[in-house]
């Protein structure tokens, strides 16, 4: 490209550059070096810009534009050719057209310009707490449609006032086209008083609150009794709730708070961030009861920081939906909660839900969930495919995912799709996250799946397919979770660890514990646990007692299994009844299943060593394992058997069943236990990564959310000289499922 003496450039700009105030920014940029021409939006969220003037001017123009640009910009690409025109100053003008790829940025925090405007006094904002900015507040979660005009937000219905209307237009003002642009005059409100509700937290009662991305639930965290009562309310009898904090010193007196930790839990994002319990801990036991970690984030709205202006302890915020249902964010809501809630703070703005991000420190920061805050913001693959491709997940903390081009775009957190109004919900995101990436279903070439035949997910796969006459791609489970890590670290090929609860297997029975060597366009099942049985099939996910009967059956009589169990009469629903029964059915194999998962064998140490006995939420045994062990040492030799790749799981629950029987500490023969897995899987990934010359092994899966299996295999692997890698950019769970799923796809 050419600079003369005056010239005229036509500018394409994509990234996150809609939403941001980048066209504002553009606007002024253009006028500091007294160009002509103007900016507008894209409707495929690109910026397109004519600008006329002097060549140098127009070069220092360019040159500024990635240099200086807005703090929630991102700007992945920029070109420039001659151009034509004469113009009379610069302008912003209608959105329109096409020409350069884009996304919407995610929703922010409020920005401290901001929230100092709401607790000023005498300030036309005092106690707004819909109060934003060019930098700050709500973008997806308000967006209908591209491009990024207010048209095309939910803020349509709220005409600007003279003074919002004069922000909006001014130059100078951090306004200036903001989509989101309202005062009291204009804008939203709420249907109660801030402080009345504050007054019933404090005198513990609960809340419930419509932010900007849902309903929250919201209680004191010092009060058993109201926590014993939110827990019968919500059908949540142990699942950990999330704490918020008014800010960052509040958190330190009740949690260790590293310096990543930290950053992260002050970053506009706001995730949740799951901490270790200080030695201080003055918190309640029942928001987070058995673990050793609890859930935080920091007030990310104004409606937080105004409750928190009346209340000086930190706050149970959890969403408001009853197990496995999507949040609440309709004010219809008040009819489900009325039996839990006090009092309502709902507001008339319309909204789409996305509940909080959570993210936990192990060896490098890992989403649990990638929700708020990071949603709809693109991930790039190293790849670019000449397909577009629409994966439907799994079935349990499910995500959906679209891949256009060189990028992949997962929904929020959508949950359990086996539930009839979750799985609404998806279908519901994969049409929003198919308009704001400006995609027809029409467009889409391939949809991809689990290779579950049942899952909900699998059916509107086939429903899609069926509808558009679109190719279908049913993907095994956890050959989902190696290509997700091989697009993620663009690795041509790996060895994966892919280890969760459970997963449909190539053979027809239930995976989990799998050592697979794969690539793009295939993988191989190189190594596994042992497989075990499993008396009444799903039910031992619930009741890991009887997981433990159906691993122990193997090493000894059935009359030694019978005495074994009668240990535990009293954990079963039916006593010595179920118990017989149990074992009946191992020994004329009815309704007896067979599962690799590593889930299930964590599971049936911690029903061994009295740690949970009955699931209430997904992955409880296993969780509350690893925070008994995080008390623990792994002090205990245990027998690490493995013959043709397969590890023998049964000798380290035997190990731990002598240990327990000697009455030695719990928390250390669970640390042992778990330490010891994790040796024997890593030592299968090693054998096979060095017999194929490959020298990268990789975690994926649900067990690698476990602090201490994570760090074992990654010495393991470090200790023979490979390289170790797990997720950091999508969750290591079954959120993650789509994405692999798509990669599968567009490789198809």
């Amino acid at each position: 490209m050419g600079f003369g003496t005056m010239a005229a450039k036509r500018i394409l700009i994509s990234g996150i550059v809609q939403g941001v105030g980048f066209r504002p920014f553009i606007y002024k940029l253009a006028k500091k070096y007294e160009l002509g021409g103007w900016v507008k939006n894209l409707g495929d969220a690109g910026v397109e810009i004519v600008i006329e003037g002097k060549g140098a001017d127009i070069k220092n123009f360019i040159d500024s534009i990635e240099a200086e640009s807005p703090p929630n910009a991102e700007v992945e690409s920029l070109s420039v050719e001659d151009s034509g025109g004469e113009f009379k100053g610069f302008k912003i003008i209608k959105s329109g057209g096409y020409g350069s790829t884009g996304v919407i940025p995610a929703d922010n925090a409020i920005c401290e310009s901001c929230l100092k405007e709401i607790f000023e006094q005498g300030n036309r904002r005092h106690h707004y707490p819909f109060t934003s900015c060019t930098d700050c507040g709500s973008r997806f979660s308000t967006t209908k449609k591209l491009p990024y005009d207010r048209q095309n937000t939910s803020f349509s219905r709220f005409p600007m006032c003279k003074k919002c209307s004069h922000e909006y237009d001014d130059p100078a003002d951090r306004r200036f086209h903001h989509q989101g642009n309202v005062c009291p005059e204009c804008g939203p409100r709420y249907t109660s008083n801030i402080k009345d509700a504050a007054d019933v937290i404090i005198k513990n009662g609960v809340i419930a609150i419509k932010g900007l991305t849902g309903i929250h639930i919201a209680c004191r965290t010092t009060d058993d009794d109201v926590l014993k009562r939110l827990r019968k309310g919500l059908r949540r009898p142990g699942q950990p709730f999330a704490i918020m904090a008014q800010d960052i010193e509040a958190v330190e007196g009740f949690a260790d708070v590293s310096k990543k930790e930290r950053e992260m839990l002050v970053s506009p994002q706001r995730p949740i961030v799951i901490l270790n319990k200080s030695g201080d801990y003055w918190l309640s036991e029942f928001i987070a009861p058995g673990l050793h970690n609890v859930g935080v984030m920091l007030a990310y709205a104004g409606i937080h920081h105004l409750i928190f202006e009346n209340i000086d302890e930190p706050l149970v915020m959890t969403s408001a939906n009853f197990p496995g249902e999507p949040m609440f964010i309709s004010n219809k809501a008040v009819e489900n909660l009325r039996d839990i809630a006090d009092i309502f703070l709902l507001h008339d703005l319309g909204i789409q839900r996305c509940d909080d991000s959570i993210i936990r420190f192990i060896s490098a920061p890992v989403f649990l969930r990638r929700s708020r805050g990071f949603v709809p913001k693109p991930i790039d693959l190293p790849f670019t495919s000449e397909k577009v491709v629409l994966a439907a997940g799994a079935e349990l903390n499910t995500t959906a995912c679209l891949i256009k081009k060189d990028r992949a775009y997962l929904t929020q957190y959508i949950g359990n799709t086996s539930k009839f109004k979750t799985l609404g919900y998806l279908k519901e995101s994969i049409g929003n996250l198919l308009k704001i990436t400006d995609t027809n279903y029409e467009e889409v070439d391939v949809v991809a799946c689990d290779l579950h035949p049942n899952f909900n997910t699998t059916r509107l796969a086939e429903e899609i397919s069926g509808k558009y006459n679109t190719e279908i791609v049913s993907v095994q489970h956890h050959y989902a979770h190696l290509a997700s890590l091989l697009a993620e670290y663009d690795q041509k090929e790996i060895i994966c660890i892919s280890v969760d609860g459970v997963g449909y297997g190539t053979d027809g029975k239930a995976w989990g514990g799998e050592i697979l060597l794969g690539d793009y366009k295939g993988f191989k099942r190189s190594g596994h646990l042992k497989q075990q049985r499993m008396p009444g099939g799903d039910l031992t996910a619930v009741y890991p007692l009887r997981m433990l009967a159906g691993i122990l059956y193997d090493s000894c009589s059935s009359e030694d299994l019978y005495d074994f169990l009668l240990n535990f009469k009293d954990k079963f629903k039916h006593k010595e009844k179920e118990i017989e029964i149990i074992v009946q059915q191992l020994e004329k194999n009815i309704n007896v299943a067979g599962t690799t998962s590593c889930g299930r064998v964590l599971d049936a140490i911690s029903a061994l060593l009295g740690i949970c006995y009955e699931r209430t939420y997904e992955g409880e045994p296993a969780i509350k394992l690893e925070s008994k062990a995080y008390y623990g040492k792994p002090k205990f030799e245990f027998p690490i058997v493995i013959k043709d790749n397969i590890l023998d799981t049964t000798k380290i629950i035997e190990r731990a069943a002598e240990l327990e029987l000697k009455k030695e500490k719990v928390e250390d023969i669970a640390a042992s236990a778990q330490s010891a897995i994790a040796e024997g899987l890593a030592e299968i990934a090693v054998r096979i990564a060095k017999k194929n010359n490959i020298g990268i092994i990789g975690l994926s899966g649900g067990v690698g959310y476990n602090e201490t299996i994570v760090n074992v295999i990654k010495k393991k692997v470090e200790e023979n000289n490979l390289e170790f890698l797990t997720h950091s950019k999508i969750p290591c769970g079954d959120g993650g499922i789509s994405f692999g799923q798509g990669v599968v796809g567009a490789n198809s």
